[in-house]
Formats: C-alpha cells, structure tokens, sequence
C-alpha cells in the first residue's frame, strides 16, 4: 500500500475517534440535573450582637409582570424620659418603624409569596410581610447559586446566612432561608420543601414575620426568613 495512502487514513480515523468522543463528552455534559433543594435550610439562626447594615442597590427583574407593596425599616427618635435628682430628664431612643417602598415580583415569585402566606394560615399562622432588605438578599443569593450551579447556604464570598442578610439591612435577631433548584413553578417547590421536614419547619415557624422571594434563571429559588428581636 501506498505510505501515504497509509498515512491518511490513520489521519482519518483518529479524527473520526476524537469526534465520536467529543459528542459523548457533550451529551454528558448536557444531561439535565434533577431538582434538589438546599440542605439544613430551616435552621434558626440568633445573632447576639447586630451586625451594621450596609445597603446596596439591586437591578429589578427584567420585564416584570407585577407590582406589589412591601415595606423597609427606618429608625426614627421616640421620645422618652428618665428620673435623676428628683427631675424628670428628656432622652432619646431609637425605634423602628416602616414606610412603603415598591419591589417588583414575577408571577412565580408572587404565586410562592402567596402560597407560602396561605399554608402558614391553614397552620394557624400569621402572614408574612414582605421586605425590601429580605427580598434584595433573597435575589442576590438566587443569582448566587445559579453561577454556581450548585446549593449552599455559604455563598460565594464565604457567608452565613445572617451574615449575608446583615449586608443587605436585615440586622435583627432572627434568620433564616430556604434554597432549591430545578422546578420551574412555585406550586411544585413549595410542595418539595412541605416534603423535607427541616424546610417545612422554617416556612411554619411562628417566630418568622418577615420574608424575601426571588429566583434565577427560572428555576433557582431563595426564600429569606426574618424575625423581628
């Protein structure tokens, strides 16, 4: 046989061998990942000391469909007196109030508000109010973990939940979060998490009074719990 006949069909063949390998490589890489939530989410987590807020801004959801009032705590001086010598004396503490600001859902995100508030009812349970601090966090984390394709209540700089949640101005007593991946509807995340029972026991946890909703690429979801200390 000619060599350089030789010569080009081993060429030939060990191109077509890199190809079919290529593709197997590929198929694997695409294969879907199944739907998990996040492990040890419903722990409660209590911060002795509060932890200062820093704000930060956060870019609105392209193209949302709904608009829906949440609230954001500000301090404002109340008025209060003490007695030293014989005389009342005029002194000052901070106390929290809220105003109204507006935060943008999509229509899974309002649907999973809403049937979070309608299974705490049916448990007896007062609704939750929604938060601008929590929500922000809530966004931050969802994007978080769609970067990283993977759940973790650490994210990607190394914090906590509380810590995480202090940063963007929930510095109060009490925090939580749940996290899941891979269902595209509210209806069917929320019914993975009533099934986990650590998830179940923070979306039913009286002391819980405020929350934050968002998700990511359609189907990465965060969910922040706080209470008021």
């Amino acid at each position: 046989m000619n060599p350089l006949r030789s010569l080009a069909l081993i060429f030939i063949t060990v191109a077509v061998l890199l190809l079919i390998a290529i593709s197997i490589a590929m198929a694997i890489d695409d294969r879907p990942s199944e739907p998990e939530i996040s492990e040890g989410a419903s722990r409660l987590i209590q911060s002795p000391t509060p932890r200062p807020a820093i704000f930060t801004t956060r870019t609105p959801t392209p193209n949302p469909v709904v608009k829906t009032t949440k609230v954001a705590p500000e301090v404002t001086p109340a008025p209060t007196a003490v007695e030293a010598s014989g005389e009342l004396i005029p002194t000052t503490t901070p106390q929290r109030t809220f105003h109204p600001a507006i935060i943008w859902l999509d229509a899974q995100e309002l649907e999973l508000l809403e049937l979070v508030q309608t299974y705490r009812a049916e448990n007896g349970l007062g609704g939750l109010t929604l938060l601008v601090e929590l929500t922000d966090a809530a966004e931050w984390m969802a994007d978080d973990i769609a970067q990283r394709g993977f759940l973790s209540h650490i994210d990607s700089q190394g914090r906590d939940i509380k810590s995480r949640q202090a940063v963007f101005g929930w510095s109060d007593e009490l925090g939580g979060e749940v996290l899941a991946r891979g269902w595209m509807s509210a209806a069917d995340v929320l019914r993975a998490w009533q099934e986990s029972p650590t998830h179940n026991e923070a979306l039913l946890n009286p002391k819980f009074t405020h929350i934050g909703v968002a998700r990511a690429e359609l189907k990465y979801w965060a969910v922040e719990l706080g209470g008021l200390s």
